[in-house]
């Protein structure tokens, strides 16, 4: 391998990772509404999990649609998610779901 091949694979791995960061960082608006409906769900100072089933419900989507978004948002550290555990909102999760409502129209969030 030459040193132009090396310089060049250094430079694809380079690029993959921070297209691999960037998909952690960046989230989907359904995703944004899954968020937006665990915390929603869980009364206000508790910190209880919420069972996916719940959320899939009050979404309208089926549970394992639900099942699959715990395990996404949980890969990106949004979520705390244990299968039959249910979900809770990371510190992160939190941020990034106040950062969502900021970005609504007059930075309301509705809930």
């Amino acid at each position: 391998m030459s040193p132009h091949d090396a310089t060049e694979l250094k430079a694809l791995f380079t690029e993959l990772e921070s297209v691999k960061r960037l998909r952690i960082h960046t989230m989907t608006l359904s995703e944004e509404n899954y968020l937006k409906t665990i915390f929603s769900s869980v009364p206000r100072g508790k910190k209880e999990p919420v069972s996916t089933n719940a959320i899939a419900e009050k979404i309208g989507y089926q549970t394992i649609i639900g099942y699959r978004y715990d395990e996404k948002l949980a890969t990106k550290n949004l979520i705390n998610y244990q299968k039959y555990q249910g979900v809770t909102l990371t510190e992160r999760g939190m941020k990034k779901r106040h950062l969502s409502c900021a970005n609504t129209a007059f930075g309301k969030c509705f809930w």
